[in-house]
């Protein structure tokens, strides 16, 4: 993870890659959330209690600002 400032409101942000390969800005406050039921990613069992950080999108007051605008049509 690297450390960063979101260009939108400032917040301090990490960087981190996903399975994809892209980046994605989150919020460096981790989470501590019990997992409710299993999913195919995932060895935890139900009821296990695992680190989760937020998108920084989803708690970003400015994230809008940074969506890419749709393809003029041709």
């Amino acid at each position: 993870m690297s450390r960063a400032k979101c260009k939108g409101c400032g917040s301090d942000i990490e960087w981190v890659k996903m399975r994809t390969g892209g980046m994605m800005p989150i919020d460096p406050k981790p989470l501590k959330v019990v997992v409710v039921r299993r999913e195919l990613h995932s060895d935890e069992p139900p009821g296990s209690l695992i680190t989760a950080y937020t998108p920084h999108w989803a708690t970003c007051p400015d994230a809008k600002s940074f969506k890419k605008k749709p393809d003029a049509p041709k």
